[in-house]
């Protein structure tokens, strides 16, 4: 993964920024160098329908800290697919986070399995995840 990359996945949509990125008022680019410094040292898995990124220094448990799918792959096979991936490639336990406000991410990481925890002082969504099979 690089930024080149990042972009690239970005500008496949339009409403990405404004429906997912958190950052709603912040142009591309920036969003773009948002992402980047959060996921630039993360493990990436980059696919034909996206990434997701992994990272095992932020905390005690790994987390999920970024992904993306192409709006084109924004369906239920597409997601089995994406949840088979993290599977495989995170943990037992692991987590991930995101805005409060970011209302679609934290529907997508709740459906992905994540038990939801609201850290009120920093108004973000912390999601625990248990792998059940592995």
């Amino acid at each position: 993964m690089n930024k080149e990359l990042l972009t690239e996945l970005y500008l496949t949509d339009p409403n990405f920024i404004l429906n997912y990125h958190g950052l709603k008022d912040k142009s591309l680019e920036f969003c773009v160098n948002d992402t980047w410094e959060t996921i630039k040292n993360a493990e990436s898995y980059v696919y034909d329908f996206g990434y997701f990124t992994k990272d095992n220094t932020l905390d005690i448990v790994p987390r999920l800290t970024g992904f993306f799918i192409k709006p084109e792959f924004r369906n239920k096979e597409t997601f089995d697919l994406f949840k088979n991936e993290v599977n495989s490639k995170m943990p037992k336990y692991f987590m991930s986070c995101t805005h409060k406000d970011n209302t679609k991410v934290n529907n997508f990481l709740t459906k992905l399995g994540g038990k939801q925890f609201h850290n009120i002082e920093n108004n973000t969504y912390y999601f625990i995840f248990k792998q059940e099979n592995i």
